[in-house]
């Protein structure tokens, strides 16, 4: 156990010169915003937040979080268009992305690092939030006071938490955010802690409230919050820190710190890219692809409208037949982005035989002159255990053909989100086979995505789970 977790701390610690660049760059943005405020606003205040504030930052892995401060005078109009102007100004030099969590704000790259500017009120005591943002400050105030001597044992379970794929909050993840692995190490004292208490953890409601605010009230949780995991926010006791964490995210990382402590290895913190290229492996199953360009919309839109349309897809395929095993959505947050089907087989026998109902209900004499004057009619009808019963001749039975007539006008009446219907519009790009994995190995996160679609297995149960 020492030496994989000195093996993976020699990975993710800073060294030296990481730190003083990043520290740079963190400086050069501050300043940058505080002269931007002070040109556009001046009542405006701008403070480092984040990971590097508390550094917790992983080595090669940071963002740069710079925050400004508002006036609670401000209207919400005023407090995006301030905002807003602010963060424009002080990213001026740099490409950036407008991004929007519950309001918006800009994403730009400086130097090879991402930098967030965002903007919040400043609130002059917990409680009194006028936006999700105005609690980051106290977030940050709240570790620093307990951080002390356990913020390399936060990079081993954000580490962890990123090998298994549990980490991160936003909508495509639904994991543990960066904020709940730093309260997660100050109440369990460290990373071996936080791991053996979720070896002991049941799927249910798991509760961690580090301050004690409901001790020997833990059921009212239940009724306050919906959620498989309850990190009471020691700065908002009516808040979860861990809402976004979604019940198979839970379960995987309870699984795997099972596994890890039975059978510790770096596998856990640092998988190993698969060197499978499922060219012709025969999986036993199609895999489907629909690609899509023209995605130029914020992130976290991009994600709701894919993940929508992947419901609808698998909703539609069903509809005709096609038993879909999963349909997962992915984009680069670059305009790109696609929906990946699994099937059970995207080719269907010609033939369905329908189940009608009971030969004594209201609806059998539809059934029946439905299917008599159906020029797809193969056999019967015919009674079978006290049901009218016929064989039809399928519509359709290659899953590529089904989903190229029926979005070849973007697919909005089957569901498919107004954004992908759009980019659908303009391009229809269906991939199978060895299309489909020429496709995919042009880049190597395309080439990973498609063999984690296939494998379905996480990276550390290969090779630990036994």
């Amino acid at each position: 156990m020492e030496k994989v977790l000195r093996q993976v701390l020699e990975q993710v610690v800073p060294s030296d010169e990481e730190r003083a660049f990043v520290a740079r760059v963190a400086k050069q943005v501050v300043e940058k915003t505080e002269r931007a405020a002070e040109r556009v606003f001046p009542e405006a205040d701008v403070t480092l937040q984040g990971s590097v504030a508390k550094d917790t930052w992983l080595s090669g892995d940071v963002d740069i979080d710079v925050f400004v401060l508002l006036p609670t005078k401000l209207t919400r109009d005023e407090f995006r268009e301030i905002g807003l102007a602010i963060a424009r100004e002080a990213l001026r030099d740099y490409r950036v992305v407008e991004r929007f969590a519950e309001h918006p704000y800009l994403e730009g790259y400086v130097e090879g690092l991402r930098v967030n500017v965002v903007p919040c009120y400043r609130v002059d005591e917990p409680g009194r939030w006028r936006s999700a943002a105005d609690r980051t400050p106290y977030h940050t105030e709240y570790v620093l006071k307990r951080i002390s001597g356990l913020n390399d044992e936060v990079r081993l379970l954000k580490r962890f938490m990123k090998g298994l794929g549990v980490y991160g909050a936003e909508i495509r993840v639904g994991g543990f955010s960066g904020y709940v692995c730093e309260l997660l190490t100050i109440y369990f004292g460290g990373f071996l802690g936080v791991v053996e208490a979720a070896s002991r953890w049941r799927l249910g409601q798991v509760v961690v409230d580090v301050e004690g605010y409901y001790r020997g009230r833990e059921e009212e949780l239940s009724h306050l919050f919906d959620s498989p995991v309850v990190v009471v926010d020691p700065v908002d006791k009516s808040r979860n820190a861990a809402a976004a964490v979604s019940l198979d995210k839970l379960a995987e990382f309870i699984a795997a710190s099972k596994a890890f402590l039975k059978k510790p290895s770096t596998e856990f913190f640092l998988p190993q890219t698969l060197a499978t290229e499922l060219a012709q492996a025969d999986r036993g199953f199609d895999i489907l692809c629909l690609w899509l360009d023209g995605l130029n919309q914020p992130p976290d839109v991009v994600w709701g409208q894919l993940r929508k349309t992947a419901n609808a897809l698998q909703k539609l395929l069903r509809q005709w037949g096609f038993n879909v095993l999963e349909a997962t959505p992915w984009t680069d947050e670059r305009g790109s982005g696609c929906v990946l089907l699994a099937l059970e087989s995207s080719q269907i026998p010609e033939v369905e035989k329908r189940i009608g109902p009971p030969v004594d209900s209201d609806h059998a004499e539809r059934f029946l002159q439905k299917h008599l004057n159906s020029p797809r009619l193969v056999r019967g009808p015919w009674i079978e255990g006290g049901r009218w019963v016929a064989l039809v001749r399928r519509k359709y039975t290659n899953a590529l053909q089904l989903l190229r007539e029926k979005l070849a006008r973007g697919g909005r009446e089957h569901g498919v989100a107004g954004y992908v219907a759009e980019a659908i519009k303009k391009k229809l790009v269906l991939l199978q086979g060895e299309e489909l994995v020429k496709w995919f190995s042009q880049k190597p996160e395309l080439r990973e995505l498609l063999t984690s679609f296939a494998e379905r297995k996480p990276s550390w149960l290969r090779k630990n789970a036994g």
